[in-house]
């Protein structure tokens, strides 16, 4: 969180007009939070997100350095349906969404956080830093882009359906597409919760 904090400090405000960055309508990604690393819990998770078809699915895996990872859990979530399914094991349960699914674009009432260079010339990254409100919760999320709007880091921090929340993510090994489809798949079996 340190690092966040330091990274953000050092955007620099900019006067001009800033241009909202949208990522791809499709993308998947890994995500890691560097503080569950320090913690030595070694986990990271493979997102996909369809904004078309209003769909966002994440697995996340476990694993020891040195050796493979071993899935832990998947979360599904269905916008179309209003439906978040959580699938660990050959566990199923479901339950209703309490927000709409977010935009690939930076809400127009963001706040633009300021512009910044990180990297060691002469490899060097621009960065665009950006913070809002998440859909209808009590939370706020701080973002960092790149110049051709590849999201790098993401953090959210309040509250989301009634429970805390306090996540930083690096965005690793972005793609503008989604390879493999089935991490959206729904076993039969999954119950609803009441």
């Amino acid at each position: 969180m340190l690092a966040l904090f330091l990274l953000y400090a050092l955007l620099v405000s900019s006067s001009h007009s800033q241009k909202r960055c949208c990522v791809d309508k499709q993308f998947s990604a890994i995500l890691a939070d560097p503080s569950d690393i320090a913690r030595g819990s070694y986990q990271f998770s493979h997102i996909a997100e369809d904004f078309e078809a209003k769909l966002l699915a994440t697995t996340t895996f476990q694993f020891s350095p040195g050796n493979s990872s071993i899935p832990l859990s998947r979360v599904v979530q269905d916008f179309n349906q209003g439906i978040q399914y959580v699938i660990y094991s050959d566990k199923c349960t479901s339950q209703k969404l309490q927000y709409t699914m977010q935009g690939p674009c930076v809400p127009d009432d963001a706040e633009f956080l300021g512009s910044n260079i990180i990297g060691y010339q002469p490899k060097t990254l621009n960065i665009n830093g950006y913070r809002w409100k998440f859909a209808n919760q009590e939370a706020y999320i701080a973002m960092t882009f790149s110049d051709d709007c590849t999201p790098l880091v993401e953090s959210i921090i309040g509250t989301i359906n009634g429970g805390p929340v306090d996540r930083t993510y690096i965005f690793n090994q972005y793609q503008k597409t989604i390879t493999d489809r089935s991490i959206f798949n729904i076993p039969a079996t999954c119950t609803t919760s009441t």
